[in-house]
């Protein structure tokens, strides 16, 4: 906004401003707290830290008042020239000069008298006159439209002409601005809940702080991660410092804290609790200020303490962004589902889409409104939020209008929004997205607060913008659309209505009545091109056939509205902007902070370095930083991770890990996508799995983040079952894409989509099935004679964990899959790699190759990943024919000799710049290490590993090859080893137990030449579908190394 206005001349800025501004709407835009102008800038007095823009001592011209809001540092009066001093003590102040003696200078640092610094004239070191204003360059880019400068601009102009009498006329209510205050506020009894305080109250505050403020505020001895925010025990406050005044800071924001939207008062006031007791009493006392009753009595009379305290989770103090993928019932009985919902927050304000009060689902599957609602969000039932199993997303609140499961527009071929033509399931309900002939999701654009939907209906483009007005005493939804030319009419579905409504059109607004509601709809800026009417139990809105592309809005209300109601919704129409390509170009950085952690070193050994690439735990948004894939940037300097909670940040100074000063920069970048579980570097865009869509991100403006979030393929068949996740995201060297597809828990497939490995063309036209009879196989690893390896957990008709190494075509064990495979016996399923027992790895994550020279010996090795545990194994195997001519699997795993990380590894990359192992991993559904998130990375550092990287199995004999030679000594007892063996039971039931336990006997143990393979000589070794090997041998230095292995063996090949 900033470089456009810039651009333009400003005497043309100015003429605009006086004639198209308008002074109402541009007070708003001075007095919300996006802007802050009035943190600085009083209009009634001269208390501000800037001028009071409503007195002058000499009047300027309207061109000095553009002047002034784009270049700040172009002319600075001598009054408001900053003062820079740095103190003998080392500490630096920056200000305006208030007051100067022989004794002391006085400072204002900032808006408010606590921003008042007294500084002894014989403590100044150094002081110097700044040539840059205190107004921050760039506040502009705060906004939206050129509109809205033009508005604001107005407003000065107008405050300038009429003084404080005009100023506080334009004064808007607590109710134009973004920030809603709730009513209750106004009545709090602060001296009772203040006068209340006792144990309890600490300990809930204590609750509060340790689950949230301590991120960003830290302890008593470790800083948080945003070095701008106050340190309790040491710091000063700027807001002040006596209880209500921290009251109102955490209702109203301060400095880069956003309003605590979520907090009810008893929250507030314990958390300010335990920050005056456990910090500043003891630890900071000039900072505790006296409770007397004199201060009792000054607080704001109230006889309420407002409602009961909110549930403190992380799923519902994180900031999502304006929109929130994912999965949302409205109602009961499975009508609507929006199996692919975009809920979208339509009211302004800070907080994201969860601290709204209105919002609106668009289903990219059927390109319907789904529903409008407002009150209460959502109900917070689901895996990825407080972890339930079995449910699925409803919306809270008050629903005012719904279209049920179905297309949202006509099929323009016939006319008819019968659902016909999507993947009919099992259930004999319809999934997927319809045909590309009918509509096609193309995906969103982001500006700001705000979430362009893009989408055809036949060959029309389609802009979509959710919206709603501020109306008193009705709720007013608005769907702004632009609508390309029409080869044929176009036929959208407003609402769904019961069979009784009625519909009467006057003046361009339709009145719906039916039992005793009436509500209202219209569409502006289409009148002449559209017409309503009632169609099988929907208000339709029909756009006419023609070349001329269409601009407007569909508006309706939840009740009737009087004539002042009627003008009050009018004139916010005329104020929308209706064009909403400016919105598709990028807007304005909304993730600003770059969040600055070290690099941690987590463990070493004599072989391996583990180090910690510490996540932004402490970021002003509470995102929770689950990692769930991560991809390598060109430059070798940083990487992109994606989230379990619909996050892709960038992490930055990946090139400094293992430096004494390593330092990692964590900027988000992407927000409110649907359960992300993979991603790719795609020259300069992003590909990610997610549950509904492959996406691919770009950045229109340049600025670092993410605005164009484009659909790259959706073919995606979702229903609300929990299990059905969209895992890992590979490329094969002509650019398809692969990722598998879980199968429902415990319930039979519905869609063809459940338990199969998936390929999507380069170009994301198509999805082709490359397996099937998977239950839950995370992640794919892609091997160069066009197979793949998947893992699969243990569940029904997975007697335990398996590794499967995948050919097209197969099955592979599931029968509840979706498959036309009925013989359930064991000789139907292709035979996995090896099954892994629950106590070796409880749940078995992607499998990568370590196609790296600087992981020396193990360069060439097959790795497999643990969610359950947080290890990482070698995988030894071999290739053995079969009587039908394949070639048949077999070998196990090894754990590499780290200790398990402390949070469930899913997904790894080794860096090309580096050639070390990069991990990531989360903690949500069954697992042992459960730590939310961690993202690593693992070097060799060139001293033996002493792993298996061969394991054969031929008659009375297993050969073990290491990854180094072995010493001789050490081979010969068989007493150092030890072997066991069992067989499994697959059948439909859950898992199953070990039978035929037993253990085999070692009579020999010989080093072969190579002097790295041992031969075990076992004459009843046999084909078994569980194994496992403990052997104590040492290198060629004397060291003991242990070494367990779990194997399977199909068929003995020979020596």
């Amino acid at each position: 906004m900033e470089k456009a206005l810039l651009a333009e001349p400003l005497a043309d800025i100015a003429a605009d401003a006086r004639e198209k501004g308008n002074p109402t709407r541009g007070a708003i835009i001075f007095h919300s707290p996006g802007t802050g102008c009035a943190k600085c800038h009083s209009t009634i007095d001269e208390t501000g830290f800037g001028p009071n823009l409503s007195v002058w001592k000499r009047k300027v011209d309207n061109e000095h008042l553009v002047r002034s809001v784009l270049k700040p540092s172009a002319h600075i009066e001598p009054e408001y020239q900053n003062i820079r001093v740095l103190t003998a003590d080392g500490r630096t102040f920056v200000g305006l000069e208030r007051e100067r003696t022989n004794r002391n200078l006085v400072l204002q640092t900032g808006p408010g008298e606590a921003a008042t610094v007294n500084i002894g004239i014989d403590d100044i070191e150094v002081e110097k006159k700044g040539e840059v204003s205190v107004m921050p360059s760039g506040q502009v880019n705060a906004l939206r439209q050129r509109q809205e400068f033009l508005d604001l601009v107005s407003y000065l102009i107008a405050i300038r002409d009429g003084g404080q009498k005009t100023a506080a006329k334009l004064q808007p209510s607590e109710d134009d601005l973004k920030l809603k205050i709730p009513e209750y506020e106004s009545e709090i009894d602060h001296e009772g809940m203040i006068s209340d305080w006792n144990n309890d109250s600490l300990k809930r505050g204590r609750v509060i702080y340790q689950g949230l403020c301590v991120n960003c505020h830290g302890t008593i001895d470790k800083p948080g991660s945003l070095p701008t925010s106050l340190r309790f025990a040491s710091g000063q406050f700027k807001f002040g410092n006596d209880p209500h005044s921290m009251y109102q800071t955490l209702t109203h924001g301060g400095g880069l804290m956003v309003p605590q939207t979520w907090m009810v008062p008893q929250q507030k006031y314990d958390v300010i609790h335990y920050i005056r007791e456990h910090f500043l009493r003891d630890e900071n006392p000039a900072q505790y200020a006296a409770i007397t009753d004199k201060y009792l009595a000054s607080l704001p009379r109230g006889d309420s303490r407002g409602p009961e305290p909110t549930e403190i989770k992380p799923w519902i103090t994180m900031d999502y962004g304006p929109m929130l993928a994912t999965t949302i019932e409205f109602g009961n009985g499975g009508r609507n589902i929006a199996q692919k919902a975009i809920a979208i927050r339509l009211d302004e304000g800070p907080g994201g889409v969860v601290r709204g009060s209105r919002w609106m689902v668009f289903e990219h599957d059927t390109l319907r409104m789904a529903a409008a609602w407002s009150g209460k969000f959502l109900d917070w039932n689901g895996i990825q939020f407080n972890g339930r199993h079995g449910v699925h997303l409803r919306a809270n609140g008050d629903v005012h209008a719904t279209n049920s499961t179905g297309p949202g527009w006509a099929n323009t071929a016939t006319r008819s929004f019968e659902d016909t033509q999507r993947v009919e399931g099992r259930d004999q309900r319809k999934y997927g997205p319809l045909p590309a002939a009918w509509g096609k999701f193309r995906g969103l654009h982001r500006y700001k607060d705000k979430v362009i939907l893009s989408y055809t209906v036949g060959n029309t483009p389609i802009l979509e913008h959710p919206d709603s007005l501020e109306t008193r005493d009705v709720e007013t939804f608005v769907r702004t659309l632009n609508i390309g030319p029409r080869d044929s009419s176009l036929d959208m579905s407003v609402m769904e209505l019961p069979s009784t409504a009625t519909l009467e059109i006057e003046a361009g607004v339709a009145t719906i009545q039916y039992e005793d509601h009436t509500l209202l709809v219209g569409a502006p800026g289409f009148e002449r091109a559209s017409q309503f009417s009632l169609q099988d139990n929907r208000l339709v809105l029909t756009f006419k056939k023609g070349s001329n592309p269409l601009k407007g809005s569909v508006w309706f209300t939840n009740s009737t509205v009087d004539q002042d109601g009627m003008a009050d919704i009018t004139t916010q129409l005329a104020d929308l902007e209706t064009d909403l390509d400016v919105y598709t170009h990028g807007g304005p950085a909304q993730y600003t902070t770059s969040i600055e952690v070290p690099a941690k070193k987590w463990f070493e050994s004599e072989a391996w370095l583990v180090d910690e690439l510490v996540r932004p735990e402490g970021n002003p948004w509470g995102a929770r930083t689950r990692i769930t894939g991560m991809d390598f940037y060109p430059d070798g300097k940083s990487l992109a991770a994606c989230t379990w909670d619909g996050d892709v940040w960038k992490v930055e100074g990946i090139d400094t890990l293992g430096k004494p000063d390593g330092s990692l920069r964590w900027h988000r970048i992407a927000t409110g996508l649907y359960q992300p579980l993979g991603i790719l570097i795609d020259n300069e865009r992003l590909l990610v799995t997610c549950r509904d869509q492959i996406v691919s991100l770009g950045d229109d403006n340049g600025d670092g983040e993410m605005d164009d979030y484009r659909c790259l393929n959706s073919d995606h068949q979702v229903t609300e079952h929990f299990h059905e996740f969209a895992m890992g995201l590979q490329r094969d060297a002509e650019g398809n894409l692969y990722y598998a597809k879980s199968a429902r828990h415990a319930l039979k497939a519905v869609v063809p989509h459940h338990g199969t490995l998936l390929r999507v063309a380069a170009d994301g036209s198509r999805t082709d099935i490359i397996a099937t009879g998977f239950r839950a196989a995370n992640g794919v690893c892609l091997n160069e004679d066009g197979s793949f390896i998947v893992t699969d957990q243990e569940g029904h008709w997975n007697p335990k964990n398996r590794i499967n190494w995948v050919r097209p075509g197969g099955f592979y064990g599931n029968m509840y899959g979706y498959h036309d495979v009925t013989d359930s016996s064991d000789e139907a399923m292709q035979q996995p790699l090896c099954w892994i027992t629950n106590s070796f790895d409880r749940s078995p994550a992607e499998l990568l190759w370590a196609n790296t020279e600087s992981w020396g010996p193990l360069n060439g090795q097959l790795l497999n990943l643990s969610y359950g545990y947080g290890r990482i194994y070698v995988v030894p195997h071999e290739h053995l024919s079969t009587s039908t001519g394949e070639r048949q699997p077999q070998g196990g795993m090894c754990q590499l000799p780290i200790p398990d990380l402390p949070t469930g590894m899913i997904r790894g990359r080794f860096s090309p710049t580096d050639g070390q192992l990069y991990l990531g991993g989360m903690f949500s559904w069954a697992g042992s290490r459960q730590e939310e998130g961690g993202l690593f990375r693992v070097s060799y550092k060139g001293n033996p590993v002493s792993m298996p990287t061969q394991l054969k199995a031929a008659e009375e004999t297993i050969d073990i090859t290491f990854s180094e030679a072995v010493n001789p000594e050490s081979v010969g007892d068989t007493d150092r080893y030890k072997i066991k063996t069992w067989d499994l039971k697959r059948t439909k039931n859950y898992g199953s137990k070990h039978y035929n336990e037993r253990t085999l006997e070692v009579v020999s143990a010989k080093l072969l030449p190579d002097m790295k393979t041992v031969r075990l000589t076992i004459p009843e070794v046999a084909p078994t579908w569980g194994m496992e090997i403990t052997c104590r041998l040492q290198d060629p230095n004397g060291k003991e190394f242990r070494r367990v292995i779990h194997n399977t063996i199909h068929q003995l090949g020979e020596n």
